[in-house]
């Protein structure tokens, strides 16, 4: 894109911010309506305004398809966690893991089991998406046998799948904020568990006391003894079905794409479903299209196991690129930036010098969508500030994380919430009461750097002298 196109005044973004905001609240959140409308209302609204103040509409077209190419990784990484539910299930995965689940798992530490089976698993893989699609899905079945409220058991899956992209050495968003800050690895990760740790022992202590909540109510052991009786019925349950999930982990943490290894596992599963499940091969080769089906007479069983398949993540993939294509047109047309450059004036000591960096990073997250953006855009802007106030970088590359990368997973309207929403079958919106590793992090992030903790300095420090304004030539 150019340079040096039209850019608009403050008032103008601020126009465009307001009707962004009040079509999405509108559409969206008072008449319930599909959030692809409310974007599609909102790009037209754009588009008009734009028009009015002068740019030319074959920019704006421009723009929009460069960000419909930013949607096209994670859309593809999408349906492959599609292909992976119906395929798991299919297999007999996802039905062991439900088997054993309500057979060894005692209610009272379900949430906690899962949240730490969850961490374990994200560490290794650094993806959130693949942590969510694979164990998550079974975890909310099982939550589901126990009859926990889906919100709070997605809640769990939400905080234990997002905790690998904060401290994981093979997440996409660890790896940026080091090459963003220029820190080392083991700097990078040293910082994050003065975030990270905190935060876990408080989620898990939550999720403690809420599952012993849980097991004090009515547990109906009937309907749990129905549905293990089911899947014994209609699958071979086996705990050597597990070697397809260990596959999957290990060719991540191999460093292969996810999408390339959730695909092989993918396919490692129908020629389970094939071999060892009652399933004929055109049925399991559907199912990666369609969905997983089945009719077992039991309808607790089959809601649990009728879903997936690359059909069911297509909506969303649509829902992305309209997102990826109006976010890119405001950064174009200079939105962002006039927002952030505003925000910056209020820079005055460490506290709010941390507070601007969180406040940039949701700021990007709302009006960019973008886990990555959120990411680079308050690195590459806050970098020469913390240099220049002579804080230790390991300190922003923290941050980065407490903001751009959980902001991502809060705003009902980003890429990485509406993607985690469609795999666990729950919206963020009706979870994240729940997910407390996504409150905690900017809390704590505000915490230290108030109270000055975890604040690392240089030698000729001076708490006096920062002032963004300063620092900015």
């Amino acid at each position: 894109m150019q340079e040096d196109t039209k850019k608009v005044s403050f008032s103008q973004a601020m126009l465009i911010i307001v009707i962004l905001m009040g079509t999405l609240i509108t559409i969206v959140g008072i008449l319930k309506i599909p959030t692809i409308i409310a974007f599609v209302l909102a790009l037209t609204f754009i588009h008009i305004v734009c028009i009015s103040i002068g740019f030319n509409m074959s920019e704006l077209n421009k723009a929009f398809f460069e960000g419909c190419k930013k949607a096209i990784f994670i859309s593809v990484l999408l349906m492959t966690v599609g292909m992976v539910i119906a395929s798991w299930i299919a297999a007999g995965v996802v039905p062991t893991l439900i088997y054993y689940g309500l057979k060894v798992l005692s209610p009272a530490y379900f949430l906690l089991g899962g949240f730490l089976l969850l961490c374990l698993v994200s560490l290794f893989i650094g993806s959130s998406f693949a942590t969510a699609g694979t164990i998550g899905i079974a975890l909310m079945s099982i939550g589901a046998g126990m009859g926990f409220p889906p919100a709070l058991t997605a809640g769990m899956v939400v905080s234990g799948s997002i905790f690998g992209n904060k401290i994981s050495p093979f997440a996409d968003s660890t790896n940026l904020c080091i090459s963003i800050t220029g820190v080392s690895m083991v700097d990078h990760i040293k910082s994050m568990c003065w975030s990270v740790l905190p935060i876990f022992v408080a989620s898990a202590a939550i999720y403690t006391w809420q599952g012993m909540e849980f097991a004090q109510g009515s547990l109906d052991y009937a309907k749990i003894e129905l549905i293990t009786a089911t899947l014994e019925k209609n699958f071979l349950i086996s705990p050597w079905l597990m070697l397809v999930p260990v596959l999957a982990v290990f060719l991540i943490a191999k460093k292969l794409s996810p999408e390339i290894a959730l695909t092989i596992s993918a396919l490692t599963a129908v020629v389970i479903a094939i071999m060892v499940q009652p399933f004929a091969a055109k049925d399991a080769f559907t199912y990666l299209a369609n969905g997983f089906s089945i009719k077992t007479g039991v309808s607790q069983v089959d809601s649990l196991l009728n879903r997936g398949g690359i059909s069911s993540m297509v909506m969303i993939a649509a829902q992305l690129f309209f997102i990826m294509g109006m976010c890119e047109i405001l950064q174009y047309i200079g939105v962002v930036n006039i927002v952030l450059e505003r925000v910056l004036k209020f820079v005055r000591g460490v506290g709010s010098l941390i507070a601007t960096t969180l406040f940039i990073g949701l700021a990007v997250d709302a009006l960019a969508g973008s886990q990555y953006l959120a990411v680079i855009v308050p690195g590459q802007m806050m970098k020469p500030v913390f240099e220049k106030a002579k804080i230790k970088l390991n300190v922003l590359s923290r941050t980065l994380e407490d903001s751009g990368t959980i902001f991502a997973y809060l705003l009902p309207w980003s890429i990485s919430a509406i993607g985690l929403g469609a795999i666990i079958g729950v919206a963020v919106t009706d979870s994240y009461i729940y997910s407390y590793q996504l409150w905690f992090s900017p809390i704590v992030a505000l915490i230290y750097g108030f109270a000055n903790i975890a604040i690392w300095k240089e030698e000729g420090f001076d708490k006096d002298k920062i002032n963004a304004n300063d620092m900015s030539s």
